[in-house]
C-alpha cells in the first residue's frame, strides 16, 4: 500500500482494480489503484510472495531491506504527489487482496475521509532529507594513492593514531559531501516555494550512521497554485541526485495513515 486520495471530480470510480501508470516497488511491477467509498488507493505488487508479514499487516524485513524499502516507498510517494494531493500509507503496509483492503478501509472510513477532505487546504510542507552514509561514500572519488610505506615507517608505533586520522579525514569528506547535497536540495526546492525556513542543515561536526541520516529539515510555504510545480520539483530533485538516492520525506499535519488491524 502506498497512498490514498479522493477520486478526482472529473473521473468516475472504477469497480475493478486498474493500472495507475508508473513503476512499482520491484522490477517488473507497476502501480495499480483500487477505488472505494469515494477514495482511490494506490498499491504495488511485491515480487517476494513469501515475505513475512506481521499480524497487524506490516512487512517484516531485515535491516538493510527495511532501509531500502523505506527509501523506495518515499520515492514512489513523491511521484504520486505530482498527480494531486495524497495521504501516504505507513511504509511496509501489506494488503492481501481486495477484500482485505476494503475491510481495513471500512474500519477507519470516516477518519480517512476527514483527512483527505482537508488536504486541499494545506499550504505548509515540512521536508526531511536523509541519506545512507554507505551510499554517499560510494559516490566519493577515491583518495589519491600516495605511497604509504614511508609514512608508516616514520610513524612507527603510531599505527592507531594514523588510523584515527584516516577515519577523521574520511568522515570530513563524507560530511562535506552531505552538506553540499543538503544545500543543493534546499536551493532547488525552495525555488518552487513562496517562502522557506531551515530548521536543520548538517554540518561538519556531524557523525556517521548505519541508517537513514537526516541532512536537512526545512519548512516551505506553498500556495495552492504552486503545489503541482512544487511536487514536480521534489521529483526532479530525486532524479537529479539518483546516484546518492536521498530520501525526501514531505509531511503536513498527518504524516501517514495506518491500515493495521
Amino acid at each position: 500500500m502506498l497512498a490514498a486520495s479522493l477520486i478526482p471530480l472529473n473521473d468516475s470510480p472504477s469497480s475493478r482494480p486498474f493500472h495507475a501508470g508508473g513503476p512499482g516497488f520491484d522490477e517488473g511491477t507497476e502501480l495499480f489503484a483500487v477505488d472505494h467509498a469515494g477514495m482511490r488507493f494506490y498499491l504495488s505488487l511485491l515480487n517476494n510472495q513469501d515475505a513475512s508479514v506481521s499480524k497487524t499487516g506490516i512487512l517484516l524485513l531485515n535491516k538493510q531491506d527495511t532501509l531500502q524499502h523505506r527509501g523506495n516507498h518515499e520515492r514512489l510517494i513523491n511521484n504520486l504527489r505530482v498527480r494531486g494531493m495524497i495521504l501516504p500509507a505507513e511504509s511496509g503496509t501489506v494488503i492481501k487482496g481486495k477484500d482485505d483492503l476494503v475491510r481495513r478501509i471500512d474500519f477507519r472510513l470516516h477518519a480517512l475521509l476527514e483527512i483527505l477532505l482537508g488536504l486541499p487546504a494545506i499550504t505548509t510542507w515540512h521536508l526531511h532529507a536523509s541519506v545512507l552514509d554507505s551510499r554517499v561514500q560510494q559516490t566519493l572519488p577515491s583518495e589519491s594513492a600516495a605511497p604509504r610505506s614511508g609514512r608508516q615507517e616514520r610513524e612507527g608505533g603510531r599505527g592507531t593514531v594514523s588510523h584515527k586520522r584516516t577515519d577523521i579525514k574520511a568522515l570530513d569528506r563524507l560530511l562535506t559531501r552531505e552538506k553540499k547535497l543538503a544545500e543543493t536540495i534546499l536551493q532547488s526546492i525552495s525555488a518552487a516555494a513562496e517562502h522557506h525556513d531551515v530548521d536543520y542543515l548538517i554540518g561538519l561536526a556531524g557523525g556517521s550512521s548505519d541508517g537513514w541520516k537526516v541532512i536537512l529539515k526545512a519548512t516551505f510555504r506553498v500556495p495552492q497554485a504552486r503545489y503541482t510545480h512544487f511536487a514536480e520539483t521534489v521529483v526532479a530533485c530525486q532524479e537529479m541526485h539518483a546516484m546518492v538516492e536521498p530520501m525526501l520525506v514531505l509531511t503536513a499535519g498527518t504524516e501517514s495513515f495506518s491500515l493495521s488491524m
